[in-house]
């Protein structure tokens, strides 16, 4: 250990490129992140995993040191955690096997009749959301402007513990809605560090700043803002679940159920929680006042599906269809065992694929310790990995990782103290040892070629994942929250008022986005098709390679163009611009993208190309008349271009 101590001083010891990252810029330390000490821990290959069939699963054989690592790890690591991680791993070896999934229909509608027994009554509520944890902040702003709204939660509306991470610029759509003071607003963000760095394995090393870089405590938030929701004179129903809806000409007619408290770690009638509730908190009711009663009947003017990926009205729209993508994702808050770094990473990987996965890792200082995650874009197939294989890469990998962040750290001049760099150079073992969760997560997380997803019924309405209104390279929908509250507030508030709850004006809530189609090409360049390295077209430094010159090119561009991308807005002119000058950097690379991709693949994601160019011009054009019209489709058709554009990333 001394000597690796030593070693590892003598490296990072170097004078740094630079010491000061200009606010908002793009730079790099003009040397490679592939760092002269650094390789993964004992890589995991064929002699530590044994050969698999691929139709068996990849769960089908693991050897006794896989299991014996991730026994202990979790042997260290409290009974809820070790529970969360077992229900994960059922869901996704399910996912895997199951061709398409089953459900329940749940929502169905009587053409051209009123609600029988109900003429004249009147609705109970103008909107009712089921979801509260997210979608709070649409009920918030519609009881704002004066309509009755009910949120429906299955738990408790009430955030979890660890940070959700934003920009500060996107949280100020929380005030600009009116849903925050500014105070407010200062209260929820707990964490907030610069810079933030981009690096691929081989590559340069690219820090940007104010991306990603706060952290707000999602429980103090969802606290303030049920807060106001209650004193605004709006209803929750915690411990309650949407049972199924029946749309009339009149209303919808929703049906719940109260689902009681349940036991610790249990769905509130005892039944095992499903993946939606894995990483939801488990405790009792915050205070009767929350309550509503327990009736199992409540009609509303509008209905509002924000259950997120796993909804059952989202299974009964999709036909209970499988994804077409996965982001899968292991990590969480470490509260012991890592550096407690001071900067971040949006986007890192220093090593290649392996059994047909490209591993990313994100790191986030947070209040409590460093939240770090790392995640690989694939799809459901039976053959990709379990998750044990998935945790077991995460831990061998984890030190290597520290590691680098560390030297990467020391050479723009940010320094830690010796015992954070000795806590980096324990073995595997050792590391694993001391490494404890405050939370640990093991999301498969969908994704779906049809997006956004909107209803064929009158009265129903998704939003936030439910509606996958959200990238498919990001895993969660907070970002995705904070950037459309502001359009759908608007959007829906006018639809009441207008009367416009028709399932044909409610699809223009929701739009075609061409913006969001064409962002599938990346996360297809960012990940492998099943088998698709044992052809060797594919090479194992193929993504990185395809990522390095991707970034070489959007580095010689304005700042802009970066940082869109970097927050998950992809804007024409710059992917015109970043496409062409790929082409120069790393031609080969890109040639090989193009051919294995496919035609059909690739005239497919085209015409997406070519409609976001027609958007942006459109928008361009007509986007200074959406504020002289009234007119609720016109007004829609002027969201669509907007957001379809990313030109409301110029909002910022």
């Amino acid at each position: 250990m001394r000597a690796r101590t030593e070693a590892f001083g003598a490296s990072v010891a170097r004078k740094p490129c630079f010491l000061r990252v200009p606010r908002g810029a793009a730079t790099n330390c003009g040397r490679s992140s592939a760092r002269r000490f650094l390789q993964p821990a004992e890589r995991i290959s064929a002699t530590r995993i044994g050969r698999r069939d691929p139709r068996a699963g990849a769960s089908a054989e693991v050897t006794s040191t896989a299991n014996s690592l991730v026994r202990k790890f979790l042997d260290n690591q409290d009974e809820g955690l070790v529970k969360g991680y077992k229900i994960a791993s059922s869901y996704w070896e399910g996912m895997k096997r199951q061709k398409s999934a089953s459900y329940k229909t749940v929502l169905t509608q009587v053409a051209g009749e009123s609600a029988p027994g109900r003429s004249g009554s009147g609705v109970d509520y103008d909107v009712v959301v089921c979801g509260g944890n997210l979608g709070i902040a649409i009920a918030l702003a519609l009881q704002n402007r004066g309509h009755r709204v009910l949120i429906v939660e299955r738990r408790l509306l009430r955030g979890r513990t660890q940070e959700w991470n934003a920009s500060r610029k996107e949280c100020m759509n929380l005030v600009k809605a009116g849903l925050l003071s500014l105070s407010d607003l200062e209260d929820v963000i707990i964490s907030e560090f610069n810079p933030n760095r981009v690096t691929f394995k081989g590559g340069e090393d690219v820090w940007v700043e104010d991306i990603l870089n706060v952290g707000v405590a999602p429980d103090e938030l969802v606290s303030r803002l049920k807060e106001r929701f209650l004193a605004a004179g709006g209803h929750v129903r915690e411990l309650c679940e949407f049972r199924s809806a029946t749309v009339y000409e009149d209303m919808a007619v929703v049906e719940v159920r109260d689902v009681g408290r349940g036991k610790r770690g249990l769905g509130g009638d005892g039944e095992m929680l499903d993946m939606v509730d894995v990483n939801k908190p488990n405790a009792v009711p915050t205070g009767s006042e929350a309550l509503g009663g327990g009736k199992g009947t409540v009609t509303c003017s509008l209905l509002v599906d924000c259950m997120g990926h796993f909804s059952p009205v989202v299974k009964q729209l999709r036909g209970g269809q499988k994804p077409d993508s996965i982001v899968l994702v292991v990590g969480g808050c470490i509260t012991e065992g890592v550096p407690k770094f001071t900067s971040s990473d949006i986007l890192a990987s220093f090593t290649d694929a392996e059994r047909d996965m490209q591993y990313f890792w994100e790191t986030f200082p947070a209040k409590e310790g460093t939240t770090m995650y790392m995640f690989t874009y694939c799809d459901a197939d039976q053959s990709r990995d379990s998750f044990e294989t998935f945790l077991e890469s995460f831990l061998q990998n984890l030190p290597a990782y520290c590691r680098e962040r560390l030297e990467a750290g020391e050479e723009i001049g940010i320094k830690l103290g010796g015992d954070e760099m000795a806590a980096a150079l324990r073995d595997v073992d050792d590391f694993v040892d001391d490494l404890k969760f405050s939370r640990l997560l093991f999301g498969a997380f969908p994704s779906y070629k049809k997006c956004p997803l909107s209803s064929p019924f009158d009265r129903v309405v998704l939003v936030g994942d439910s509606s996958a209104v959200q990238s498919p390279l990001s895993f969660g929908g907070f970002g995705a929250m904070l950037r459309h509250v502001g359009r759908l507030e608007e959007a829906l508030h006018e639809a009441l008022e207008g009367g416009h709850l028709r399932a044909a004006d409610l699809k223009l809530v929701q739009p075609y986005m061409p913006g969001l189609a064409t962002a599938w090409l990346f996360q297809k360049a960012m990940g492998f098709e099943p088998s698709q390295m044992e052809g060797g077209q594919w090479t194992p430094e193929h993504v990185n390679r395809v990522l390095k010159a991707n970034f070489a090119a959007m580095k010689t561009m304005e700042n802009s163009v970066l940082l869109s991308f970097l927050q998950d807005t992809i804007l024409w002119w710059p992917l015109t611009r970043t496409m062409l000058a790929m082409t120069f950097f790393d031609p080969v690379a890109i040639l090989r993208v193009v051919f294995l991709l496919g035609p059909k693949t690739l005239v497919t994601w085209f015409v997406h190309y070519l409609m976001l160019g027609l958007y942006t011009i459109a928008w361009k054009v007509l986007g200074r008349f959406k504020s002289s019209t009234e007119n609720f489709h016109v007004r829609r058709f002027m969201d669509a271009l907007k957001y379809g554009s990313g030109a409301d990333f110029f909002d910022h």
